[in-house]
């Protein structure tokens, strides 16, 4: 067989690239305008011929390899349950405290470190700004000018003063006795 000169390294490929076949049978000299590039024997293109040499085989086992991950057993860690802790020292109600032990939260003090937060009060603002980032709390500040409704209707009629399009989505609203005189004004 002739030698022909091809680029190292040589690997077995596929596609519509010619795979190149053979054995190594010398390394020409260097000269000072080429760099060195071995000789082989022979080149098969894909499709052509069924022959495989030797290294082609030992890549193919090689690669098979690779892409096998070694099968090792780990151990699984044991993870300790930890209790989610609970403060309900604001708190009144016995059905909070009983619905806490059934799902296991561990109850603590307001000094001590919560996840969750439960009072029965508003809320001031310096006690939001001190929560870390995973504590929750079941209100929030000034929570209660939107949940009575005496406050609601008085922050919705201040509203639909100041932005009259935007705020029409309620009927007007009076908080007896106080706006007594402002009913009869509207009404009649």
């Amino acid at each position: 067989s002739s030698g022909i000169n091809a680029e190292w390294p040589l690997r077995p490929g596929k596609g519509s690239q010619p795979t190149i076949i053979g054995q190594v049978t010398s390394i020409p000299e260097p000269t000072p305008s080429l760099a060195p590039t071995p000789q082989i024997d022979e080149i098969i293109c894909e499709g052509e011929g069924e022959t495989e040499s030797e290294d082609e085989k030992e890549f193919e086992k090689t690669e098979h390899l690779l892409k096998e991950e070694p099968k090792v057993e780990k151990k699984k860690k044991k993870k300790k349950k930890r209790s989610i802790g609970i403060c309900t020292a604001n708190c009144r109600y016995e059905s909070v405290r009983r619905v806490s032990r059934r799902f296991n939260f561990r109850e603590v003090g307001e000094n001590e470190d919560w996840v969750l937060f439960w009072t029965d009060c508003s809320v001031n603002i310096e006690r939001v700004m001190d929560m870390k980032r995973y504590q929750k709390i079941n209100h929030f500040p000034g929570m209660s000018e939107i949940c009575r409704k005496d406050l609601l209707a008085r922050n919705m009629n201040r509203m639909q003063k100041l932005f009259p399009k935007e705020y029409n989505i309620c009927p007007r609203s009076w908080c007896l006795p106080a706006e007594f005189c402002n009913v009869v004004t509207d009404l009649l």
